[in-house]
This record gives structure tokens, C-alpha cells and sequence, in this order.
């Protein structure tokens, strides 16, 4: 049997498992989510390992720096980006123009 085609043989490979199975799609906020669900998957407490319990650790914590650092924020920004700025980011911004125009007329009289 391949090894792509077996079953995981612990946690670490069954949050990679779910993960791999997460990213059968190109929409963003779905990608998001399976990096979510992989980040909690891995910061689970006290999860038994079999295999080289050093290399397990270091691959763990390779992937929790990485989520958190680079692919959750990146995909956050990527999810803003196609999905627009939120309502309290246009009332926020409609609230600064419109205290700036009125700052300005003030000044002119």
C-alpha cells in the first residue's frame, strides 16, 4: 500500500491528514479555516507520538511558527482582500473624512 494511502499512525499525522484534506479547494476563506483547524489540531495538549518523538516535536512547532507568523495572516489578508472592507472599516473611514471636511471649512471662514 503507498504511503499517501494509509491510515495516520498518530495526532501529528492525523492534524496533517485533516489538513491535506482542507486544501481540496482554491477559496481562500476555506483554506482559513483548515489552517485554523490545523493550528488548534496541533496545540493540543499532551497527544501520544509514535515514530521519532524529537523529529515530531520540532515538526509541530515548525508548523504552529509558521501558522501563526505567515499562512493565518497571509490568508486573513487574502480573505479581506476578496471579501471587501467590513462595515465598521467604511463608517470608520466616513467618520475621519467627514471630521477632516469639517476641520477644513472651519478653517476657511
Amino acid at each position: 500500500m503507498p504511503l499517501w494511502d494509509r491510515r495516520p499512525i498518530d495526532w501529528l499525522d492525523f492534524c496533517c491528514y485533516c489538513h491535506d484534506i482542507g486544501y481540496d479547494t482554491h477559496d481562500q476563506a476555506m483554506l482559513l479555516q483548515a489552517d485554523l483547524a490545523f493550528l488548534e489540531c496541533l496545540e493540543r495538549p499532551r497527544m501520544s507520538t509514535k515514530g521519532d518523538a524529537h523529529a515530531a516535536h520540532l515538526y509541530k512547532t515548525m508548523c504552529i511558527a509558521g501558522l501563526r507568523n505567515i499562512l493565518i495572516p497571509y490568508r486573513m489578508q487574502l480573505v479581506r482582500m476578496q471579501t471587501g472592507p467590513s462595515f465598521l472599516e467604511v463608517m470608520n473611514s466616513l467618520i475621519v473624512k467627514s471630521r477632516s471636511c469639517s476641520q477644513d471649512s472651519g478653517k476657511g471662514l
